[in-house]
C-alpha cells in the first residue's frame, strides 16, 4: 500500500510538473511572438518617418556634410537604403548604387551622423521603417 502511495504521489508530482512547463511555454511563445511583432519592419506606414523639418531640411543637411570624393567627377545619383528606427535613429545603412571613388562610403557616413528622424507610425505606435531615397551629386568645379 505505501508503495502504490509512493508511487502515485511521485506520478502526481512529475504530471504537475509537465502541465507548468506546458504553460510556461506557451506564455514564452506568446512573448516571443510580441517581441517579433515589436521588431518587424514596415514598408508603408500610416505615417511616414520625416528628418527633422523635412525633405528640404534633410537634403540641406546633407549638402552641408557630404564631402566630395577627391577623385569624384561628374554628376549623379546615389542610391541609401536605411532603417527607421522607434526612437528616431538610423541602422542597417546600405548603398544600394553609388557612382564609385568613394561616394557611397561618404553618403553612409553623413547617415550615420544624421540627427533623430521623427520615427514611422502605425496604429498610433512608433514603428521600425524601411526607407529608400536617392542623394543627388555634382561635380563642385
Amino acid at each position: 500500500m505505501k508503495t502504490k502511495t509512493t508511487f502515485l504521489f511521485a506520478l502526481m508530482c512529475c504530471f504537475t510538473s509537465i502541465m507548468h512547463a506546458q504553460v510556461t511555454t506557451k506564455k514564452q511563445e506568446a512573448k516571443t511572438t510580441e517581441q517579433l511583432a515589436d521588431e518587424s519592419i514596415y514598408n508603408a506606414v500610416e505615417k511616414k518617418p520625416e528628418f527633422p523639418g523635412g525633405m528640404q531640411k534633410f537634403y540641406e543637411y546633407v549638402a552641408n556634410s557630404y564631402t566630395y570624393p577627391k577623385k569624384f567627377k561628374g554628376t549623379g545619383k546615389i542610391y541609401m537604403q536605411f532603417i527607421v528606427e522607434k526612437d528616431g535613429t538610423l541602422s542597417n545603412i546600405k548603398i544600394l548604387r553609388d557612382l564609385g571613388h568613394g561616394t557611397g562610403d561618404e553618403a553612409a557616413r553623413v547617415l550615420k551622423a544624421s540627427p533623430k528622424w521623427q520615427p514611422g507610425m502605425q496604429n498610433g505606435k512608433a514603428v521600425r521603417v524601411l526607407y529608400s531615397l536617392p542623394i543627388s551629386l555634382q561635380d563642385k568645379k
